[in-house]
């Protein structure tokens, strides 16, 4: 017969094997897609240096501002492929001893420790030369960028820890997370499968029918995932955890436990330490891509629709100024901006479909700019506007027509943060940028800035939903007989669409400045907490639950 151990490690063993393949697999097209871009960057600068010097200054000049991502250097290239290298040696040890504690453990640390090297290198590289630089004319907050990479790198880092907490743990805390685990999965993955099901149906057509649509099905769902695991977790934590231990109720496996002498944190402890967990990692997916998942959703659907709808572009010019968009005006210089596009991403995208009109001092129009792209250069503070008409009217009217595929201009004080910050919504900022918007608008009124400011506080208050939750529902979770099981979930469920209620409640509140903002954000979370606390407290000192009796409250009556 073999031993509990080896048991424990045998269901480990393809899991591991799995996350070993996935991570053999990100690191080796990364490092692929590294050594292309560093060997296509070595390529440009080769080409440009046989150019005369007024010719490659001219072609510098052109490419500049359409170089999304910068020339990766040799060190960045070494780090992937080194990395590459050794997740490959974890995958290997995975095959071979993946059935053996010290594999399974060694191989995990060799496919996430490499990753996470090279996510942090990556970034560091990537961001670090301008966390302290003003990317769109706002005051920049470095400390954000670091917290970030620590979270992420953390969660990267996470699978070898709960692999070392798990196998030194007891065998009673290996057989309830057992136990809580597939369940878990199970709901998770078909709370998922829904989700996938229901977008496929609204804009499955956008992908199939657009050019290389296919090809970004897989970055759509992908950006997404963040903001799911943000909703859906805590849903999954509630109801794998019920079910969990309303099963061990009732075949008396939890009264034997607690019969033996174990005590009910002893017990449950695996739940909460898996609450724990999953409260960090949706932190770390909560700081910035969560909140950004929306807007890249809708960028990359919009980019699908562009390419479809190539053939009808500018049969309608005049009206697709004030479709939608943004309007901003600068009383001190005259300008009204009306933006009707814009870009995730500021930094590396281009504002679309942007209007400016310029008045003199007694009001009257006297040029317009009209232009199908809109870029501001943060060193050079120049705004490049490409495909671009102006209009220049003389004082009864009469408008003078030129036009420039490119078009610099370099006296106006406005920047993008200037002309889109007032639109912003605070609930698909992330930490970094919310941060950002209440420095930079610091002299603005405290209501002005309250729904920032309730977001900000939110943003680390949401993701510890998931460890109240469990602390809640575990004494719900924990009966005797069948109809204290279905009261248990009754209870349990009620307690959440509560919570969701008094979110909405709470949150208006801080965001319309009747309640501090921490205190908006925090406060569901600390009904939830203690609830939960006199709920585990009742059951751990085996005292029976309040009860709420509609037949006997009417009764009454």
């Amino acid at each position: 017969m073999p031993s509990s151990s080896a048991n424990s490690a045998t269901r480990t063993a393809n899991p591991i094997r799995i996350l070993s393949v996935l991570a053999t697999a990100i690191l080796a097209l990364c490092a692929y897609n590294t050594f292309n871009a560093f060997v296509e960057g070595e390529r440009e600068q080769a080409m440009a240096a046989t150019l005369p010097e007024g010719a490659a200054a001219m072609d510098a000049e052109e490419t500049a501002d359409s170089l999304v991502v910068k020339v990766p250097p040799s060190w960045l290239v070494v780090m992937l492929g080194s990395s590459a290298g050794v997740s490959l040696l974890g995958l290997f040890i995975a095959l071979v001893f993946g059935k053996t504690r010290p594999g399974q453990l060694l191989a995990l640390i060799l496919s996430c420790v490499p990753g996470a090297v090279s996510w942090a290198g990556w970034s560091l590289w990537q961001d670090l030369d301008t966390v302290s630089v003003s990317k769109v004319g706002e005051i920049p907050a470095p400390w954000t960028f670091f917290i970030q990479l620590g979270l992420t790198t953390a969660l990267i880092l996470s699978p070898p820890l709960v692999l070392a907490l798990y196998l030194r743990a007891s065998i009673l805390d290996r057989y309830m997370a057992r136990g809580f685990a597939l369940p878990a999965g199970l709901c998770f993955g078909g709370f998922l499968a829904i989700w996938i099901v229901i977008d496929l149906t609204d804009n499955g057509t956008t992908f199939f029918y657009a050019d290389n649509g296919l090809s970004q099905l897989g970055v759509y769902y992908l950006v997404q995932l963040p903001q799911m695991v943000l909703l859906v977790l805590p849903v999954t934590l509630l109801l794998s955890l019920l079910y969990t231990l309303g099963r061990m109720s009732r075949s008396n496996e939890i009264i034997s436990m607690l019969g033996a002498g174990k005590s009910l944190f002893t017990v449950t402890r695996p739940l909460l330490v898996t609450g724990l967990f999953c409260s960090l990692a949706c932190l770390a997916l909560n700081y910035q891509w969560a909140p950004k998942a929306e807007a890249r959703r809708q960028a990359i659907l919009e980019e699908l629709h562009d390419r479809r709808g190539k053939e009808t572009a500018g049969k309608n010019e005049r009206n697709r100024y004030a479709a939608r968009g943004w309007m901003y005006r600068n009383s001190h210089n005259h300008r009204t901006w009306v933006v009707g596009g814009v870009p995730a991403d500021l930094v590396k995208g281009e504002m679309r479909y942007v209007a400016v009109w310029w008045q003199d001092e007694s009001g009257r129009i006297f040029r317009t700019y009209k232009a199908a792209s809109a870029k501001w250069n943060h060193l050079t503070r120049e705004w490049t506007l490409t495909d671009c008409k102006t209009y220049d009217y003389d004082p009864f009217g009469t408008a003078q027509m030129n036009r420039f595929p490119k078009l610099i201009v370099r006296d106006w004080e406005e920047t993008p943060w200037h002309i889109l910050s007032s639109s912003y919504n605070a609930e698909y900022l992330g930490v970094p940028e919310l941060t950002t918007y209440v420095r930079t608008n610091s002299m603005l009124p405290a209501n002005k800035l309250s729904p920032y400011r309730t977001t900000w506080h939110f943003s680390w208050a949401e993701p510890f939903r998931c460890l109240f939750i469990v602390l809640m529902a575990t004494p719900l979770g924990i009966v005797h007989s069948r109809r204290g099981v279905l009261g248990g979930v009754a209870a349990a469920i009620g307690i959440l669409f509560g919570l969701i209620f008094l979110d909405g409640v709470f949150l208006e509140l801080g965001k319309t400045g009747d309640l501090a903002p921490w205190l908006g954000a925090w406060a569901p979370n600390l009904i939830l907490f203690l609830v939960g606390l006199g709920l585990f407290y009742m059951r751990s000192e085996n005292k029976e639950l309040p009860k709420i009796s509609f037949k006997k409250w009417l009764a009454r009556k």
